[in-house]
């Protein structure tokens, strides 16, 4: 079965968690996401930016 990369808030995989952990190891750089969103930009960018800011504080 392929994975399907839709809004990261919907899926399985726990985003926060591994850049916590990206960021604990010592990253302190900028990584890219890369999905198809099938809501409006604003709304799952919006929406995927509360998902980090607010699951690891």
């Amino acid at each position: 079965m392929c994975a399907v990369w839709h809004e990261l808030f919907n899926g399985e995989t726990n985003y926060p968690f591994i850049a916590d952990r990206i960021e604990k190891a010592g990253y302190d750089a900028y990584f890219g996401l890369e999905y198809m969103p099938l809501l409006e930009s604003v709304e799952t960018l919006t929406r995927t930016l509360e998902l980090f800011k607010y699951s690891n504080p």
